[in-house]
């Protein structure tokens, strides 16, 4: 038989699809059988007739549907036969899919699991017997909503009560990813509310699942998911100046300029703006950095940046300084520390830093006299060819 054009193998998806709805079989159960959401585009080949479409060839598509559904097809009769015997519909048993749930216990800085069972693309059941983990079973219902999975679940036993919801970005592939990260949001058996990161990683049967959950875990999950949670402390407060959190000094709230010392007795300047919702915005070295201020420490403040373009970036750009404020005085305007960044001069650095109130003026002759009362006051750690060298000389 000759080798059929993509537009015959469009005429025959279509074909076999009309086929299928004869036993009350829709194309929106077939896309949910073979994970594949484009059926819509390869019957029409005329408005698309590219060759691949959703990593799908027609041909490869069509004997993807067939076997599915455990059919052939006859091209001297032009039917579709039942492989074993006559065709009398899906009589598939209901799908299940298997996962295993990692997510990172605060408590106890290790990684937590549980077994995911998925019946019907509609009910689900996470089964926490990891002994790591108090031994419960959570009962719910799974949905997708476009490009999005739901699970929400409810502890069920000798318990009270507690609900939990997680949230998946799926994609165009809706149902069966062999991994997907989310979010959860429940309560802690300490009655605060907590929200976190998860993994799912699909299994293939329940008893890889437990093997799984038995086993070391990947040393990658632990890095991805570790202190990525969230604690709400159980208080109702009254009103909105009872909310548990040091609020900023308004005498810090302004704009600084910073400086601080470089290579060859360089003074360099930056603008950083603190406002009083705690946000910190800087301008370093022609780049952008955002942040905030962290006000709990006793005679300092801790202000963390980081690079606003590498906010979702593996590798970032971060800054720390932590700001002497014992005694401060505005009438000065000047507050004096120290900055700690990994990667600002494209090494490890620490250095003294000077704030001074924007509306202030002090002559660059008093900036630089203060610097060079100190001693080193740039350090730069050595990248590991300059060791090398510097163990050799010793």
């Amino acid at each position: 038989m000759r080798e059929l054009n993509n537009s015959e193998y469009s005429e025959l998806i279509n074909k076999l699809l009309i086929f299928l709805k004869q036993y009350r079989i829709s194309q929106s159960s077939v896309s949910d059988r073979i994970n594949y959401y484009s059926l819509s585009k390869v019957k029409n080949s005329l408005r698309y007739p590219q060759i691949i479409i959703e990593k799908q060839s027609r041909k490869e598509l069509f004997v993807i549907i067939l076997k599915s559904y455990n059919l052939r097809y006859d091209y001297e009769s032009e039917q579709f036969l039942g492989i074993e015997g006559e065709f009398l519909g899906d009589h598939k048993d209901s799908e299940i899919i298997f996962y295993v749930i990692y997510y990172f216990s605060l408590a106890k800085q290790i990684i937590g699991k549980g077994f995911v069972t998925i019946k019907e693309k509609k009910w689900t059941t996470i089964d926490f017997n990891d002994p790591n983990h108090t031994s419960s079973i959570w009962k719910g219902t799974f949905e997708v909503v476009e490009s999005f999975t739901f699970l929400s679940l409810e502890k069920k036993g000798n318990t009270t009560p507690v609900k939990a919801f997680y949230s998946f970005f799926s994609g165009t592939i809706k149902y069966g990813r062999p991994i997907l990260i989310g979010t959860y949001s429940s309560i802690k058996r300490d009655g605060s509310p907590t929200t976190g990161t998860v993994i799912l990683e699909k299994v293939n049967t329940k008893e890889e699942g437990i093997n799984k959950i038995k086993e070391e875990t990947n040393p990658k999950i632990f890095s991805y998911l570790r202190n990525k949670n969230f604690t709400v402390e159980s208080i109702t407060p009254t009103t909105i100046d009872d909310l548990p959190k040091l609020s900023l000094s308004s005498q810090l709230v302004g704009k600084y300029a910073c400086y601080w010392p470089f290579k060859n007795d360089r003074i360099c300047k930056s603008i950083i703006e603190i406002e009083n919702t705690g946000t910190v915005r800087a301008n370093f070295e022609n780049q952008l950095y955002e942040g905030s201020v962290d006000y709990s420490h006793n005679n300092s403040i801790n202000i963390s940046m980081q690079n606003a373009k590498s906010f979702k970036a593996l590798k970032k750009n971060d800054i720390q300084a932590y700001l002497n404020i014992n005694n401060y005085d505005r009438n000065y305007g000047m507050i004096a520390g120290v900055m700690i960044t990994p990667n600002l001069f494209s090494v490890p650095a620490s250095f003294p830093v000077l704030f001074i109130e924007s509306n202030k003026i002090v002559s660059k002759k008093l900036i630089e006299s203060y610097f060079n009362k100190m001693e080193g006051q740039l350090f730069e750690a050595p990248g590991p060819l300059e060791l090398i060298s510097l163990f050799t000389i010793l």
